[in-house]
């Protein structure tokens, strides 16, 4: 039966609204919300390949909200024309993709660049989350997912390099 300090996990399944995978779709809710608002940043600051990076986070987290949801492996999309393997290898040696090594964004990069680097460690903070969840990190749909959620970190490690050797 649904409380005020419950909510449900999957169908007719009701849990509290501290069980730690409510916890992770919360944190999941916040990325995708801040995928939303970096998307408009960098509209606003005329940097359509960040505004795009962020769009296809924000949809890689609505599949991972999904399966998690419905209890299904996960396979995520191209993001920014790159499979999650090559954006795991881009993001894992940098120097050998792009002019530069890990970075922080500065001010002058803009917004829109910094609000990259917060999405990234956002979805990090779910990941761990994620993680949390799971006793058996081994089963499919759980490595589907904590995979799914490292490949779009690295995916946004991935657009930080791209936008930061362009400028």
């Amino acid at each position: 039966m649904k409380t005020e300090y419950t909510t449900s996990l999957h169908g007719n399944e009701f849990v509290r609204k501290d069980d730690p995978q409510i916890e992770f779709r919360g944190l999941l809710d916040s990325a995708m919300a801040q995928a939303a608002f970096g998307a408009s940043i960098a509209r606003f600051e005329n940097k359509p390949n960040l505004e795009k990076g962020f769009c296809e986070i924000e949809r890689g987290l609505m599949e991972i909200m999904s399966g998690h949801y419905k209890c299904t492996v996960v396979k995520l999309s191209d993001i920014c024309g790159k499979d999650a393997e090559t954006l795991h290898k881009m993001s894992h040696n940098p120097q050998k993709y792009f002019s530069t090594t890990q970075f922080i964004p500065t001010p002058e990069q803009g917004m829109a660049l910094a609000y990259m680097n917060v999405l990234r460690t956002r979805i990090r903070d779910a990941e761990r989350a994620l993680i949390a969840c799971y006793k058996d990190c081994e089963n499919e749909q759980a490595l589907s997912l904590i995979q799914a959620m490292n490949r779009l970190s690295s995916a946004a490690f991935v657009i930080m390099c791209e936008e930061n050797q362009n400028k």
